[in-house]
């Protein structure tokens, strides 16, 4: 159960800085990591999982 919490944190403290200053010109440039997230939060599942696969 430890280790779950802890990796889970872990997981979080890292994907948090990276939506927090994620670099965005508007029209210009996107973060991917920034991408996925907009597209999972507004219910594009779908683009959200395309966009993460190699």
């Amino acid at each position: 159960m430890t280790a779950c919490v802890i990796g889970f944190a872990r997981a979080l403290g890292e994907f948090e800085p990276h939506l927090m200053t994620a670099s965005h010109i508007p029209g210009r440039t996107k973060m991917l990591l920034a991408v996925i997230y907009m597209a999972v939060e507004s219910g594009d599942t779908k683009l959200g999982l395309a966009m993460g696969r190699p």
